[in-house]
């Protein structure tokens, strides 16, 4: 089949579906759309929030029988069995006691695993032939000096045999133990490399379903994984914080699903944003939260499910010194796998905060890691307006395929945008964030890389100037949109702006679909797109700017005699968006670090990667930002567009977002941005007053207001608790929630003002 035909009959099939959503939608008596309901499997999946058990009090586990006291202060005592280098942790204020293995060495685990399992500290190595091992404090061939303070106590630990060592210290503070790798101490004096390192790895640890609890993991939003019997698992949660490192990684993992369809996807996998992670023994009875304060990124959360390899669940950051990669040997590219030759510039630290009653839970998690962010001054309060605002992403121009030569296709002028706000405003939606893509001369895709100039057939700088004048009369916000990280082979000159590999590659995302236009795009040199950042804000003054990619890309670059590693690209990209002074930018998922830095918080994760052994959704990412950062949602007419993801905007707080242009979506084919299959502003704007206006009415009354619970009343319905008193119950079943005297309906929600 041509591709022409092609192209017809997925044209006739999306016309179809849009059809059909159109026929069987519903109007209500205010003219409004209302999709009919989805199926109520999802409600039971773990796109949603389960409710706790209502199970008796989690009883102590472990005993302090065979350890010796340590340190003490007013919250936790600290006792020490050096014989296998394990601690105990006993919260005073629940009596609970914090420890890894019931026993020295349980039948159920090897002698590697059981010495992992209760050492304080474990590294893994790699020999001579480059095979991973690994080694604890337990361990006979490790020499471990302890040397205790009335808070703190420093490990010197020396590894003759394998020519490694290393010093640490945990410090006793408040509710807190930290532990820290001391700078300078690590050694190497043989021919065996560190591989990783660990800090109490199996600290919380359970056995199966022994207890009522789950390990919290950052996935998206947040997700669960709740003790369960044990079960057979392929793989374990593994990811780097802060996302995959293209400098490296890409060429060490698998580039599918095993799937009959290749993974040519327009959503990616949602990565870890927060160096966070934690365990909750009986919620609402104990928990301990762990923080990464240090060699954040180089760390990457691992988590266990009971069934997988052990019968334990157990979480815990990996701070890894050294990777695998392909060194190549040959100039077509062939090599061998070999661990990286040179450490990582890491000095890891962790936090672990043991809570108890209220706080012991994901909720409480949340609210504790907010305000450690607003004490460093990472988060501050959010601007409060009187509605909700609308975020509309409007594509300017593009390059076209041709015949012999490529061609620039209009989608929005200025001028239509106008007519944009102003039919919207009509509506009665005054507050609108707009991002303006594809401004640049050449349009999205064809503009020449750095050059910041309009494009005169979409707009002139007055008509943009008079566009974003318009936008903030009415209380908005107005953005050019800029992609300083990734940009296609007639962008650049590949060799000079792209970032190389440690495999002496040039790093670029690649997609399996070779029939789209620019199936391949290059990651841009870190110092390069740090440089575009600075001059945007210098060439572009009077226009607040959106950078995409930059808030969740982090990677180094290897090119020969002019390395730039990850924690450097880290500092580039934080100086260079912090080049505005005061004004911050609109950022895509971005990054903790850059939190200070970002404005406004675009493509919001709603749901964790759905792996099996993931139970539940939590909103610990919305719980953290809300009333200090405005949020949006994935774009309602790319997906995300149905009564529960509706449901799902008001129960986490996320502002309703739409990409849309002036022209026919047909018009977008045989151009980049033809996976956009449905933007034209006049079909959808309808829904987007249907879906404003219903987000609008549940969250206009928490306007700038911060969550401070969150909650599963039964299976599908949530209540989401806000500062002042405020609750918003949210039911995502087809028939009405009625209990304790309230009566949340079908597939809606219910404000009750404090």
């Amino acid at each position: 089949m041509c591709s022409t035909k092609k192209s017809a009959v997925v044209l006739v099939l999306i016309a179809a579906f849009l059809g059909a959503i159109m026929t069987f939608a519903q109007r209500n008596e205010n003219d409004a759309f209302i999709l009919p309901d989805t199926s109520s499997i999802e409600v039971q999946s773990n796109r949603h929030t389960m409710p706790e058990p209502s199970g008796s009090t989690v009883k102590n586990r472990l005993s302090t029988e065979g350890y010796e006291k340590k340190m003490e202060n007013e919250r936790l005592e600290i006792w020490f069995n050096e014989k296998i280098a394990s601690i105990r942790v006993k919260d005073k204020a629940s009596g609970y006691i914090w420890g890894s293995l019931k026993e020295e060495k349980p039948k159920n685990l090897n002698k590697t695993w059981s010495s992992m399992a209760n050492s304080l500290c474990t590294l893994e190595y790699f020999n001579q032939k480059d095979s991973e091992k690994r080694i604890s404090l337990y361990d006979k061939e490790v020499k471990a000096t302890y040397k205790w303070g009335k808070d703190n106590m420093k490990c010197l630990v020396d590894i003759e045999s394998l020519g490694i060592k290393i010093a640490f210290t945990m410090q006793l503070k408040g509710n807190s133990l930290k532990f820290s790798v001391d700078e300078g101490s690590f050694e190497e004096t043989g021919d065996f490399k560190l591989k990783s390192l660990y800090f109490v790895p199996f600290l919380g640890c359970t056995e199966a379903d022994e207890v009522d609890g789950y390990i919290f993991v950052p996935d998206g939003p947040g997700a669960l994984i709740r003790f369960q019997e044990s079960s057979q698992y392929v793989s374990r949660f593994e990811k780097k914080i802060y996302g995959n490192d293209m400098g490296i990684d890409l060429l060490s993992e698998a580039n599918d699903l095993m799937a009959s369809r290749p993974n040519d996807y327009l959503v990616e996998v949602p990565q870890i944003t927060m160096p966070v992670f934690g365990l909750v023994h009986g919620a609402k009875q104990n928990a301990v939260f762990a923080v990464v304060e240090k060699g954040i990124e180089y760390a990457t959360i691992v988590a266990n499910v009971a069934g997988m390899v052990t019968d334990y669940n157990w979480v815990t950051a990996r701070f890894d010194y050294r990777q695998m990669y392909m060194h190549p040997t040959t100039k077509e590219g062939n090599g061998v796998y070999k661990p990286q030759d040179e450490a990582n510039r890491i000095n890891p630290e962790i936090s672990f905060y043991f809570l108890s009653g209220d706080e012991a839970d994901y909720s409480g998690m949340a609210v504790l890691y907010r305000n450690m962010l607003k004490e460093k001054g990472v988060l501050e309060r959010e601007r409060v307006d009187r509605n909700i605002p609308l975020k509309i992403d409007v594509v300017g121009a593009d390059v076209k395929k041709g015949f012999l030569f490529n061609t620039l296709s209009v989608f929005t002028k200025t001028d239509e945008a106008v007519g944009f706000v102003d039919e919207l405003v009509e509506d009665g939606i005054n507050n609108l964030t707009m991002v303006y893509q594809g401004w640049q001369k050449g349009g999205l895709n064809g503009s020449k890389y750095g050059d910041l100039r309009f494009e005169k057939k979409v707009g002139s700088l007055s008509d943009f100037e008079k566009l974003r004048d318009k936008v903030k009369a009415g209380g908005g916000r107005f953005y050019l949109g800029i992609n300083p990280i990734t940009a296609n082979k007639d962008q650049i000159n590949a060799t000079s702006h792209s970032a190389t590999s440690l495999s002496r590659t040039l790093v670029k995302f690649v997609r399996p679909n070779t029939d789209v236009m620019y199936y391949e795009n290059y990651v841009i040199k870190p110092k390069l797109a740090a440089n575009l950042v600075q001059e945007s804000y210098k060439k572009l003054e009077g226009f607040d700017l959106a950078f995409d990619q930059i808030g969740y890309r982090l990677y180094a670059d290897y090119t020969r005699n002019k390395y730039v590693y990850r924690e450097q690209t880290m500092d580039l990209f934080k100086q260079a968006l912090s080049a505005s002074g005061s004004e911050k930018a609109a950022l895509n998922a971005p990054n903790e670090y850059l939190l200070g830095q970002t404005g406004e918080y675009f493509d919001m994760p709603t749901v964790c990667s759905q792996y099996l052994f993931e139970t539940d959704t939590v909103p610990f990412l919305p719980m953290v930002l809300k009333g200090s950062i405005d949020y949006y949602a994935p774009y309602s007419n790319m997906g995300f567009y149905s009564n529960h993801s509706i449901l799902k905007m008001i129960e986490y707080g996320t502002y309703p977002s739409f990409i849309v242009s002036g022209s026919e979506s047909y018009e977008l084919e045989d151009t980049p941005l033809e996976d956009l299959f449905s933007i034209n502003f006049h079909d959808w704007k309808p829904i987007i007053k249907s879906v404003y206006d219903k987000v609008d009415s549940a969250l206009s009354s928490v306007e700038g207001k911060a969550i401070v619970e969150h909650e599963a009343l039964a299976q599908g319905v949530a209540k989401v608790t806000y500062e002042g008193g405020t609750a918003i119950y949210v039911n995502y079943n087809d028939k009405d929630y009625v209990a304790g005297g309230i009566i949340i309906p079908a597939l809606g929600y219910l404000v009750e003002r404090g």
